[in-house]
């Protein structure tokens, strides 16, 4: 069986240090510049090296995130950033974007590359072009389906890592522009304003049907999934949250790790997990089963914890209020708590004072929250000194040896690494006090302050020596220190190799015609297709849906060229239609996914936007793939240091993409057994921002979230 591998974020480097104390096999981090999640503290040259050389001590692996797409003008700073990371023994390098992986892959020799969640590979056909291109590891979607999983794993060589707990975006990751069109803050480059947590009305032909967080996700929680998602073939199970508290990270790590040995999820483990940080119930695992309700919490959009109890009364007290309390959980001060009332209403506030009386407990506070709110525990202040405390030690064997006229010597060891470390001078018979096992063993037993414990002390030692205290102090030292080196080498990668690379030639195709993008047949009927080529982007898969509105352009001009523009997401159900209409419909197609390189073949296509081409590097792996058509620049690429855009006509895109129906959302619907969707729904935010949702059916139904002008 292979090892399972229990992956942990890191903000900082205290961060890193309590992941690793808790227990994590490997961690994840970002440096100051490109990756993900750019708000976080995130690493200097200094604290990496600090970083990966605590991580190797305790054979942690280290895997620096580049999970970003990049720009023409940004090449030169960034393979700097990835030589500095490399001296220091990285394990492995999280990419996005094709262009960073051209230029690791060809600039640096023995270098392991692991696909970021960006890239959205979710399907069998993506991770194949993955495993073409030489990377050793995919972390799949979050949309990724349980039979999804079992394919890539039945017919690929690739490991597969997978998130199990924390933060789920709402939109399809590597494919959520919300930030950057609203804001200019690329979701993509790590500056994501989280705008689908803010709150949103749903009209209906301009009446409220509903309104609230309507975007915003309940978090992952997979603990139920484990033995399923090891029998699919995960190795690698990851834990969300660079951006989170230290005690978050210690406590999902505590609760995984021991899934991972007991299998059993208990009720315990549970409340632990919410109280570490939860928006409201989690999301149990519904895209695994392929499922889209109970995705959203529009009631809430940050930590809600567990619930506790309720409030009794409250009472003014000089210029506080008294608020008495009914818990079930025993309160101390430096927990934090929230207030919700029955119409929603959230009051959040520290811990100060506490007395208990009568079964209650009492607390004092500006905050007014109303008699029968519901109580939630958002900190458990004594549980989370308790986890912040565990220290991991290595547990080391030492024997100590000392003999007349020779230099002693001390020798440490653990497993198959031994070090041995002589005193600088002869030892010699004692002219007063010899010394003892007892002052030696005092002497080798302070060590508390290193990252050892012993697990045996052996002494042997001759009758009436002496030997300076100083020199044995010094000894030990040096030991724990060399000990230390060696630790860490054994368990760092093999050496990387930098080498100069060869820039070929970009191999572009163009083209003239403009391209008019149309959903349905009746937009033909108001369109001028004189040299001009079609995008068709119907609501519905099928060969005769295709089939018909390629029958109807050839009626109208026989010169047009059609192109089928494919779906974002689509798991092993969807490609099985999608390659039933390719295989039987002469059609061109637009790229948007990774895996869809596969269906290019000998006909005619776009690399569509939904592949996030920033640079010239990223059209040279195409071109290493058989790419060479025609290529739309990414929308967040802000740097067009060379001309590709060879696409007359800006083809529509989705602010985001998602798997989750917002009608069952909206419409309080629990299946779709009864489709409820609305093409007339419309969603503003609190800015006046106005964006229709379209959906895109196969076998299953996805969705898109466009701005309304």
């Amino acid at each position: 069986m292979e090892k399972i591998e229990l992956l942990a974020p890191c903000g900082d480097l205290e961060m890193l240090k309590t992941a690793v104390n808790s227990g994590a096999d490997a961690v994840y981090l970002g440096l100051n510049a490109f990756n993900a999640r750019m708000k976080a503290t995130n690493f200097t040259y200094e604290d990496l090296k600090s970083a990966i050389n605590f991580a190797h001590l305790f054979n942690v692996k280290v895997y620096i995130t580049v999970n970003t797409i990049i720009n023409e003008n940004e090449i030169e700073s960034f393979l700097s950033k990835i030589k500095e990371a490399i001296e220091l023994r990285v394990d492995a390098f999280i990419v996005q974007d094709l262009g960073v992986a051209y230029l690791l892959k060809n600039h640096f020799e023995n270098i392991v590359l692991h696909a970021s969640t960006q890239m959205g590979v979710h399907n069998l056909e993506g991770a194949k072009i993955l495993e073409k291109i030489g990377f050793k590891r995919v972390i799949l979607a979050r949309e990724t389906t349980l039979e999804d999983i079992k394919l890539i794993k039945q017919n690929t060589n690739l490991e597969i890592e997978c998130f199990i707990h924390g933060a789920l975006c709402v939109a399809f990751s590597g494919n959520c522009y919300l930030s950057s069109i609203i804001k200019n803050k690329s979701g993509n480059r790590g500056e994501c304003l989280q705008l689908c947590r803010l709150f949103y009305t749903a009209l209906e032909n301009q009446k409220i049907i509903n309104e609230g967080y309507l975007l915003s996700t309940r978090d992952l929680c997979y603990a139920t999934k484990i033995k399923e998602l090891i029998d699919a073939g995960v190795t690698s199970f990851k834990i969300e949250g660079r951006l989170k508290r230290q005690s978050y990270v210690a406590q999902v790590i505590s609760v995984y790790k021991k899934l991972l040995n007991e299998k059993q999820f208990t009720q315990e483990d549970e409340d632990n997990l919410l109280r570490s940080f939860s928006r409201g119930d989690f999301n149990k695992g519904k895209y695994l089963d392929n499922e889209n309700d109970n995705i959203i919490n529009q009631d809430i959009q940050n930590h809600l914890g567990k619930k506790i109890g309720v409030v009794t009364k409250v009472e003014k007290f000089k210029n506080l209020n008294k608020i008495f309390l009914k818990l079930n959980h025993k309160l101390s001060s430096g927990d934090g708590l929230k207030f919700v009332s029955k119409e929603g209403f959230v009051h959040s506030l520290g811990v100060g004072n506490i007395e208990f009386k009568n079964n209650e407990y009492i607390i004092y506070s500006k905050t007014f929250p109303n008699v029968l709110d519901d109580v939630y525990l958002t900190v458990d202040s004594e549980k989370e000194k308790r986890l912040l405390e565990i220290r991991r030690k290595l547990q080391i064997n030492a024997k100590f040896t000392a003999k007349i006229n020779q230099k002693p010597s001390l020798k440490l060891n653990i497993d198959d690494i031994t070090i041995i470390i002589y005193g600088n001078n002869n030892c010699e018979k004692a002219k007063s006090r010899a010394i003892t096992k007892e002052n030696i063993l005092k002497s080798l037993q302070k060590i508390n302050d290193t990252n050892f414990d012993y697990e045996n002390i052996e002494i042997i030692l001759d009758n009436d020596l002496f030997i300076p205290l100083v020199d044995i102090n010094e000894m030990r030292r040096q030991a724990i220190s060399k000990l230390e080196e060696k630790i860490i080498k054994h368990n760092s990668p093999q050496k990387i190799i930098y080498h100069d690379a060869n820039k070929p030639k970009l191999e572009i195709l163009e083209n003239d015609k403009e391209f008019i993008y149309v959903e349905n047949e009746e937009q033909l009927d108001k369109i001028n297709l004189d040299n001009k080529n079609v995008i068709f982007s119907p609501e519905t898969y099928s060969k005769t849906v295709v089939n018909n509105f390629i029958d109807k352009v050839f009626k109208i001009n026989k010169k047009v060229e059609t192109y089928l523009d494919l779906p974002i997401i689509s798991n092993y159900q969807d490609v099985k239609v999608i390659k039933e209409i390719l295989d039987e419909i002469k059609i061109n197609i637009v790229v948007n996914n990774i895996g869809q390189l596969n269906f290019i073949d000998e006909r005619k296509y776009i690399i569509g936007y939904g592949m996030n081409i920033a640079n010239s590097y990223s059209i040279r792996m195409l071109n290493e793939l058989g790419a060479k058509q025609y290529f739309c620049l990414s929308k967040e690429s802000f740097a067009n240091e060379f001309d590709i855009r060879l696409i007359k006509n800006d083809i529509p895109f989705p602010l985001m993409t998602f798997k989750h129906c917002n009608s069952i959302t909206v419409y309080y619907k629990t299946n779709c057994k009864k489709c409820s969707y609305n093409k007339n729904l419309i969603y503003q935010s609190q800015a006046g921002n106005k964006f229709i949702i379209k959906r895109k059916k196969i076998i299953n139904c996805y969705f898109g979230l466009y701005l309304l002008n």
